[in-house]
């Protein structure tokens, strides 16, 4: 009977492991308080979130990473300890950091960078992973750092469905995040083992951009360089003007974009579990919002948004408990007379 009753508890474990949705956020270096308030809230308040979600990663790189790529992230270069207190920070609560190591113009030479391999050194646990989009960073990644589950870059804009199956079945990656512009193709809802693959639900760039590989390289190039270098034929495109959208906007303009009850629906019926959402370098408002939009039920994100904002901007104040209630246990405590205390304990 005892061994029935562990097979059982194993069977619904797994059972509620393949029901989740995990969200991979960004980024753990400029948004780490932001990322860090919402992971403590949903250990401590789940109630206020949709059932069965998690945070599946922090993405990101520190600042002045030359491996870094898909956004340019310059300034001087992180202490160890601090890379450090930032991996403690994710990792005691259970969150992989997710290094975007996805610059595709980083060669044999580049590798040997001492600033990225001490990050990643630091980091090898085992639980933290790597995007990847170089095949030379790749193949010096898997020899020199075994431990870390190593995923396909959506840098790499792969569109079209059988490259896609072939990067995901031969590749031996943990998992493909998927090209925003496959996000309305009905046939992703036919592919074998949706549970490898990672969704981008929010790309602002417009749909299907036709200059997001050169806009890429771009960024790669001159995170190398530590600053702009002109292109030789003089035509760089520059800052892509969608990004300064709003969240909102873009989600109503976007059609690649998806809303949040097609991924609570037909796309987690599907069987897709994994779903990254868009901003390390947009405003922290908009990136706070799309975590309301995407992880928080409804009657509670107006609260929630509040307890984020006052704990981002003032810091200073102690960390009381937090305490989010409908409307029906308010109007209770004003008729016991306990409203007044219970606010003054917040402030």
């Amino acid at each position: 009977m005892e061994n029935e009753t562990v097979v059982e508890s194993t069977t619904t474990e797994e059972r509620n492991k393949e029901n989740m949705i995990y969200f991979h956020l960004p980024d753990y270096s400029q948004h780490f308080r932001m990322n860090y308030l919402l992971a403590t809230l949903m250990r401590d308040c789940p109630e206020y979130f949709h059932p069965n979600i998690a945070i599946g990663s922090i993405y990101g790189s520190f600042p002045g990473a030359i491996w870094n790529g898909g956004r340019l992230l310059l300034g001087g270069c992180v202490s160890r300890e601090d890379i450090i207190q930032c991996y403690k920070a994710f990792n005691d609560i259970g969150i992989p950091l997710r290094h975007t190591f996805t610059n595709s113009l980083i060669d044999n030479k580049l590798v040997w960078d001492a600033y990225c391999n001490e990050i990643m050194k630091l980091g090898d646990n085992g639980l933290n992973q790597v995007l990847v989009n170089s095949p030379d960073l790749e193949r010096y990644i898997r020899e020199t750092y075994p431990n870390y589950p190593v995923l396909s870059s959506t840098t790499k804009r792969i569109k079209n469905l059988d490259a896609v199956v072939k990067e995901q079945k031969e590749g031996n990656y943990h998992l493909v995040v998927l090209d925003y512009s496959l996000n309305r193709n009905p046939k992703i809802f036919f592919l074998d083992n949706p549970d490898k693959y990672e969704i981008l639900i929010n790309a602002y760039c417009c749909d299907d951009c036709p200059n997001r590989v050169k806009h890429y390289k771009e960024m790669a190039r001159d995170q190398i360089h530590f600053g702009h270098i002109a292109s030789e034929d003089g035509n760089d495109i520059g800052p892509c003007k969608y990004v300064g959208d709003d969240f909102y906007t873009a989600l109503a303009n976007r059609k690649s974009i998806l809303k949040v009850d097609e991924i609570y629906g037909f796309y987690k019926e599907s069987g897709f579990r994994h779903f990254k959402i868009e901003g390390r370098t947009t405003n922290t408002f908009d990136v706070l919002e799309s975590y309301m939009y995407y992880m928080v039920k409804p009657e509670y994100k107006d609260h929630v948004r509040l307890l984020m904002l006052r704990r981002i901007f003032e810091p200073q104040q102690p960390q009381q408990q937090i305490m989010i209630m409908t409307p029906e246990q308010i109007k209770e405590l004003e008729e016991k007379g306990q409203v007044t205390k219970l606010t003054n304990n917040l402030t």
